[in-house]
């Protein structure tokens, strides 16, 4: 048994045949190079390629071959299924290699044509179908056996059938010969799909009792990189932290932000952490700025951010001028309170009712 692929055992069979020499095979691959959107079609005894020559000529080029009888069919049915192991290297695209004794081909029955006036016999457009059945069978094996009439699916078929026990209508795993029977014939190649009712989907597993932590980098970021570890572990730990939320409390309130807002929401989860210097660092705010900013994002998210960075309107209480209520541009209210000299929000607060004169 050869350990060359199914492709290289064509050609090596092609050079035997009596209907080709060197120089002809030679031209052949020439002109698959030269040409390379040739084309070639598969089908039970013959494989055929059209080739084009200036604007108008066409050139059908072909090679037969003689198929397989029943019984040679029965023998590599037979062969395949004897073992679950082979079934199963069919069924994932993969050609027993010790096929290649039922079916070698007799090199004198090879027989090329074409329907140019070349005086070259076989002539190149011949000699490219050798080649390029050659290819065609090194991506997938089963057009050897579609060459010789035995079609993939076809050979499925036999395969399913060969296994069912006709006493009880199973096949010999125990399914029933009807849903073997019932599935639609495979299209799919290189590998074969089959279609299987679906089973109850699983359950939804509970959400992680707190987000996960990315393990230690095995090495750190090489020198003069745009990132640094400690970056690349806020991001990981920031992005954890939002999944975490979104499948706990199904918030999405981090969806959309600009810039400044962001920085907000990830102050107010840096707070009090080893994150925070570096977030106070890398951000350009002051440490007292930073913490106005992540109390804002816990009292109303980002429209009181906004109301702490740039709201439409301001209103002072005039019985204590130390509350405010700001207005963001998008109506919302949000009470701020003047602590130890700094306004810090406190509460989203409807809008206040329009005066009417009296």
């Amino acid at each position: 048994m050869s350990d060359k692929s199914w492709g290289a055992r064509w050609l090596d069979l092609i050079e035997t045949a009596p209907a080709f020499d060197d120089l002809a095979l030679r031209r052949g691959s020439d002109y698959v190079a030269f040409d390379w959107q040739l084309d070639v079609e598969i089908e039970a005894g013959r494989a055929a390629t059209t080739a084009t020559s200036g604007k108008r000529m066409q050139y059908v080029a072909s090679i037969t071959v003689p198929t397989l009888s029943a019984s040679e069919i029965n023998q590599i049915v037979e062969s395949i299924a004897a073992t679950t192991e082979r079934i199963a290297a069919v069924l994932d695209g993969e050609l027993p290699a010790d096929l290649d004794q039922v079916l070698a081909i007799d090199p004198l029955q090879i027989v090329p044509a074409c329907n140019c006036q070349s005086v070259d016999r076989p002539c190149k457009h011949a000699a490219a179908v050798a080649h390029l059945v050659a290819d065609a069978i090194a991506d997938n094996p089963f057009d050897l056996l579609h060459l010789r009439g035995l079609p993939q699916a076809d050979l499925v078929h036999a395969l399913a059938a060969s296994r069912r026990d006709p006493a009880d209508g199973t096949d010999s795993d125990g399914a029933d010969s009807a849903d073997v029977a019932s599935e639609p014939p495979v299209q799919a190649q290189p590998s074969l799909v089959f279609s299987h009712p679906t089973g109850v989907l699983p359950s939804d597993p509970a959400p992680p009792a707190r987000p996960g932590r990315l393990p230690p980098f095995p090495t750190p970021p090489p020198a003069g990189a745009s990132f640094t570890e400690q970056g690349l572990r806020t991001l990981a730990d920031d992005g954890a932290r939002r999944a975490a939320e979104l499948l706990s409390e199904g918030s999405s309130d981090w969806v959309d932000l600009d810039a400044t807002t962001d920085l907000a929401r990830r102050a107010a989860a840096a707070e009090g952490t080893s994150e925070w210097k570096h977030l106070v660092e890398r951000s350009q705010a002051t440490s007292q700025e930073l913490r106005a900013r992540a109390v804002a994002w816990r009292v109303g998210g980002a429209p009181a951010v906004v109301a702490h960075i740039a709201p439409a309107e301001i209103q002072t209480d005039p019985d204590d001028r130390s509350v405010q209520r700001r207005r963001t541009h998008d109506g919302v209210w949000v009470r701020f309170d003047k602590v130890k000299g700094r306004w810090l929000a406190t509460s989203v607060e409807p809008a206040p009712e329009a005066k009417t004169a009296p």
